[in-house]
């Protein structure tokens, strides 16, 4: 089908241009979502095109639905949905995640968000790298996203940081924390949310990896978001 119709990335990896003015629970199917009005969807779509979008939209999706679970069990604390600034955790972050620079994935969620005005993600992972190679007189690696907000999110003044680091998410707690102890940045902050898509935490061959990033985020009741490939995971 990609090819009969002449379909490029930027045709599959689409989002919605516009901004909620209000948060509104997620559909209950693709097919309510793609079929409600507020979220635009091309008038040349296709059953097939909007599958394909299914996989780069579930990013952003899968977080909101995350944040609606943890907001429904709150129990008084200030909600996810209603924050001003929010800090996002992706672990284990691969080139999928950094297509278009994240834009493909994230904007939805500041799209989703109305209340955010200031957005910070931060990529953590050993194989963000590969993600972040930039292709010149010699290799490098950038140390944050290359991402312009759109036009909608510019006229409502959202800030969005972003930051990489390649290196396990544990490490990186270590480090940050050392180095403000030192004097040498600033406290280390736990984030508002941390997001692993199919990390294969459950598999034997990552467990060694994952359990030690696994226990500071439960040690210190960092709400987290986990997808899988298996259901055994």
């Amino acid at each position: 089908e990609i090819i009969k119709h002449g379909w490029t990335p930027r045709s599959t990896l689409w989002f919605p241009m516009r901004r909620k003015t209000e948060y509104s629970p997620l559909p209950s199917s693709w097919q309510e979502w793609f079929a409600d009005p507020s979220n635009l969807c091309p008038p040349d779509s296709s059953q097939v095109l909007n599958k394909i979008r299914t996989k780069q939209l579930s990013i952003p999706m899968s977080i909101l639905y995350g944040m609606e679970l943890f907001d429904k069990s709150a129990k008084g604390l200030p909600l996810l949905s209603k924050r001003t600034e929010l800090e996002i955790a992706v672990l284990g972050s691969m080139e999928f995640e950094l297509l278009f620079d994240g834009q493909g994935c994230f904007e939805e969620l500041l799209h989703n968000l109305p209340h955010v005005r200031h957005l910070t993600l931060r990529f953590v992972g050993p194989n963000v790298r590969y993600g972040m190679i930039e292709y010149g007189s010699r290799l490098t690696i950038r140390d944050r996203l290359d991402w312009d907000l759109c036009t909608l999110c510019k006229e409502k003044g959202v800030e969005l940081v972003t930051s990489n680091h390649p290196k396990l998410y544990h490490d990186y707690v270590e480090e940050r924390t050392a180095q403000a102890a030192a004097g040498e940045g600033p406290a280390f902050k736990w984030p508002d949310i941390a997001v692993m898509f199919n990390s294969g935490m459950g598999l034997n061959t990552y467990k060694e990896e994952w359990s030690p990033t696994i226990d500071l985020l439960a040690e210190n009741g960092v709400p987290t978001i986990c997808t899988s490939f298996l259901e055994k995971e």
